[in-house]
Order: C-alpha cells, then structure tokens, then sequence
C-alpha cells in the first residue's frame, strides 16, 4: 500500500507541475475536451491500432480536473470482459489486452492519473486498486489545494472572464462561450469548489437536470459545448464535458 502510495504522490506532483490548469492558451486547454462519446469508443468500439493510440492522447492531453473525472467514468469498465477488436494489435504477455474492454480500461486510467494497474491481477483485483487509488490521488489533490492552492481564485476568474458567457444567440457565439468555459475550467480547477463560486463566474444559474447534475450548455442547431457538473455535499465532485461538433 505504500508503494502505491508512493506512485500516486509522485504521479501527482508530475501533473501538478504541467500546464493543464493555468496555461488556458495550450492546445490542450482550447481543443474539444473528451467527453462520454470519445471514452466510449475508446474502451468498446472496434478501432484500428493508430486510432485507438490517438484517442489515448487525447485523455493524456486533459486538463487534470477533466483527468479525475474521466478516471472515475472509467474504473467500472475494469469490470468488462468482452472483447473489442483492435486491427493491427497483437496481445504481448504481461501487458494490458487492448483487445478486451477490460484491458483497454486499465490502459485508459494509467494515461489518466499515471497510476499503475498490474497485468496480471485479474479483473475484480484491479477494479478495486483503481477505486483505491482513484481516492488516494484526490485525497492528494485535496491536500494540495487546501495547502496551497490550485488554479487562479474565484475572484480572479470572476474578473478575467465577465461577459464570456453572455449573448449565446448564434453558431459563433456559442462556441467562444463553450471554448471560454474550456480555458475557464483549465485555469480554475473545478472540483471541491461549490455552484455558488461556479455560477458566480458564469454570471447565471446552471439548469438542474432530472439526474441531478447541473449543467451549462452552449449549443444551437450546428453544435456546440455541454458541461455538466455533479454536486455532493455542497461541492463539484466531478465534471463531464462534451463537443457536439
């Protein structure tokens, strides 16, 4: 338990010390963010080699808070055992098995939080040290942020981004809202921050769903950005994103 410990402290501080929080002008912070389709058709659908090792980077090229979010949407996948082709792979002994759901979830999760999952373990073995190691590592985040702080402040981002989120009548002005709320999220690092501070910045309530999640969308009928944000006790525990494009 140590040795993970370990791992995940250190795979933190590797993520803390990127640009995934506050150099909102990265790539990483403006492209389309993956969302439940792209997770989905990266643990199930049938892909060649090449598009499945592109989909990964995707997931690596998250900003953190979108990193803990997917890793949560994909420890129940560890659980799957049928097989998803991938065309041009050959399963090598003591790796992952990308041709299994299972195994390709085990590879998505380490991309996500740099935490390793052990080949050999079977199924249910590591779906429980994800879920172990999943609370390690925001245990960690946690800390950090109560001790130093990550991201700029609510004030701050109150300040920097007034009226981005404004006047979504149109294609155009959707998409610089939902691009906004991209460099918004990757500067201010969501999670353990409350509605109040959220809806604070956006300057309008989020819409309640019937699930419960609260949602900001800027759409209209050629596409658009949909955020949705799952509250316990108060704060944003986790945060989907998705481009309709």
């Amino acid at each position: 338990m140590w040795t993970t410990r370990v791992c995940i402290v250190s795979a933190t501080l590797t993520l803390l010390s990127t640009p995934h929080f506050a150099d909102a002008g990265s790539p990483a912070a403006t492209r389309p963010a993956p969302g439940a389709l792209t997770l989905e058709r990266c643990l199930r659908s049938s892909l060649r080699l090449q598009d499945l090792q592109q989909d990964l980077q995707l997931l690596a090229a998250a900003p953190m808070y979108l990193k803990i979010s997917l890793a949560r949407d994909v420890i129940p996948y560890l659980l799957a055992e049928e097989s998803a082709s991938v065309v041009g792979y050959r399963h090598e002994p003591g790796t992952h098995d990308l041709g299994k759901v299972s195994g390709r979830a085990a590879v998505a999760f380490e991309t996500l939080l740099g935490v390793p999952l052990r080949p050999g373990d079977g199924v249910r073995e590591r779906h429980e040290m994800a879920l172990r190691s999943l609370a390690v590592y925001r245990a960690a985040i946690q800390a950090m942020s109560d001790e130093y702080g990550i991201g700029i402040t609510t004030s701050e981002a109150a300040r920097k981004f007034k009226g981005r989120f404004d006047a979504v009548d149109g294609h155009e002005s959707a998409n610089r809202a939902g691009i906004a709320m991209l460099e918004f999220l990757a500067e201010w690092f969501p999670l353990g921050k409350t509605l109040a501070d959220l809806e604070r910045v956006v300057g309008r309530p989020a819409i309640r769903r019937e699930d419960g999640r609260m949602e900001y969308a800027f759409v209209t009928a050629y596409g658009g950005y949909s955020f949705l944000f799952r509250i316990e006790a108060e704060r944003i525990v986790h945060v989907s994103v998705g481009s309709l494009y």
